[in-house]
């Protein structure tokens, strides 16, 4: 009973190291990321055979309860990590207003990202506008941040992923400083813009 019980919870570690594996190997390959997907490929094949060996050498009902719930919990550890990891880049439009776009931009081009502003209309001809962001997924809390300081805490916004950029695009805030001093350069920076501009404003 007791060698049945380490092998119920040793196929069961197994799956779940396994389908971890599959479904990182899987997010990998579909983000073009081939070198880690090839490493990923020779492990799971691995754990795979471990498992078939462990499963063959008794024929238990146990063996198929802790197989399926290996694969199960497996698929869920392979996402977490991937979530945690927050792989890939993102194309973001959000939608402000006129000031509010301008001076969220130059607050997000302090950071270091690169972007570009819109001017649309929506229903019955009123104007909007649009700040089109290419950021790194593991960099969208940031963003939001930065989106609640200035009151749109459920921004607008039309996330998109993209498989790769070129030329002149920064997709990564500047790395000279640590996260919280450039939030906080970059809002002195855009405060004093936002009181020029209203200054500048007023004076027209």
């Amino acid at each position: 009973m007791t060698v049945s019980f380490i092998g119920v919870v040793l196929i069961f570690i197994l799956n779940v190291i396994g389908n971890s594996l599959s479904t990182m190997k899987t997010i990998f390959v579909a983000k073009k990321l081939l070198r880690p997907a090839y490493i990923i490929v020779f492990l799971e094949a691995a754990v795979f055979f471990g498992t078939i060996g462990e499963i063959a050498k008794d024929n238990n009902f146990f063996y198929l309860i802790a197989f399926a719930l290996g694969k199960t919990a497996g698929t869920w550890v392979g996402n977490f990590f991937e979530n945690k990891m927050a792989l890939g880049i993102l194309e973001i439009s959000v939608f402000a207003k006129n000031e509010k776009a301008k001076i969220i931009a130059d607050e997000l081009r302090n950071i270091g990202y690169s972007v570009t502003n819109y001017k649309g209309f929506g229903i019955n001809g009123k104007t909007r506008y649009e700040m089109k962001i290419t950021i790194k997924r593991k960099e969208l809390s940031l963003l939001k941040k930065i989106l609640a300081k200035y009151g749109y805490d459920e921004a607008t916004m039309v996330i998109r992923e993209v498989n790769s950029v070129m030329g002149k695009i920064s997709i990564s805030k500047n790395e000279s400083t640590t996260g919280e001093e450039r939030v906080h350069k970059s809002s002195e920076k855009s405060r004093c813009k936002q009181r020029v501009w209203r200054v500048d404003h007023k004076c027209q």
